[in-house]
C-alpha cells in the first residue's frame, strides 16, 4: 500500500486511489504500479519520471458499457490521468508500453482506435509505428540524421524534422491510410497527461524530495 498523499500530490483524487489502491505500493521512494496481465511495473518518482516496461498490457473498462472505441497510451500512469481528467464513455483503454511487442498489439482488439501517446518525439514516432502495426501489421523503419526523421514503412515513406514529425504528416506525405486510428495530444504547454492532471488540480506543484 502505499500513502495517499503522495498520490494526491500529483491530482489523483481518492476515487482513483481506491479503484487501483491493489496495484499501487512505494517502494525506494517511487509510486510502483503492478501490472499483473503482463507480470511487469511501471514506476513513477517523487519528481514525476515515469520509468516504462518495454512491453507491458493493462486494459481498463471503466463503465462496462458497450465498446466503440479504444485509447491506446504507453503509461499506465497517464491511462489514469486521462481516465480522470476526461472520464470517456463507451471505451477500452489499454497501457501497453514504451514499445510493445506485435503480440501484445494484437492482444487489442477494438476496431477504432484513438492513440494518446503524448506530445514528446518519442510518443509521435509510437503514433506511428502503432497505427502501422495495427492498420497493416508492418514494422516501420525510423532514421535520425542532422535532426531530420525519416520513416521507411515498406512503400510507404516519409521525412520531417524532429519537431513536426507527427502521424499526420506521414499520413500526408507517404499516403499511408488508418481511416480508424486518430490521435489525441494534451495540450502544447505540457508533453503529457500526468503532467496536465498535475497542472489542472494542483498548479502550485512542487516536488517531493526524499
Amino acid at each position: 500500500m502505499i500513502d495517499s498523499c503522495i498520490l494526491k500530490m500529483f491530482g489523483f483524487n481518492q476515487n482513483i486511489i481506491c479503484r487501483f489502491e491493489n496495484n499501487i505500493s512505494e517502494a525506494n521512494g517511487e509510486i510502483v504500479f503492478t501490472i499483473p496481465e503482463s507480470n511487469t511495473i511501471e514506476k513513477m518518482s517523487c519528481l514525476g519520471d515515469i520509468t516504462l516496461p518495454q512491453d507491458s498490457f493493462f486494459q481498463l473498462n471503466p463503465d462496462k458499457s458497450l465498446i466503440n472505441k479504444a485509447f491506446v497510451f504507453s503509461s499506465v500512469f497517464e491511462l489514469i490521468a486521462f481516465y480522470q481528467l476526461f472520464k470517456p464513455q463507451n471505451s477500452l483503454l489499454y497501457a501497453i508500453g514504451s514499445r510493445p511487442s506485435v503480440i501484445t498489439v494484437k492482444r487489442m482488439t477494438q476496431n477504432r482506435f484513438i492513440l494518446a501517446l503524448g506530445n514528446s518525439l518519442q510518443g509521435r514516432l509510437s503514433d506511428i509505428r502503432l497505427a502501422c502495426l495495427i492498420s497493416k501489421n508492418i514494422e516501420p523503419l525510423f532514421k535520425i540524421e542532422n535532426d531530420i526523421i525519416y520513416v521507411k514503412a515498406e512503400k510507404y515513406q516519409a521525412q520531417a524534422d524532429q519537431d513536426r514529425i507527427t502521424l499526420s504528416a506521414f499520413n500526408k506525405q507517404s499516403r499511408f491510410r488508418a481511416n480508424l486510428i486518430k490521435t489525441i495530444k494534451p495540450p502544447p504547454t505540457v508533453n503529457s497527461f500526468v503532467e496536465l492532471l498535475i497542472k489542472t488540480t494542483n498548479p502550485n506543484f512542487k516536488p517531493l524530495i526524499i
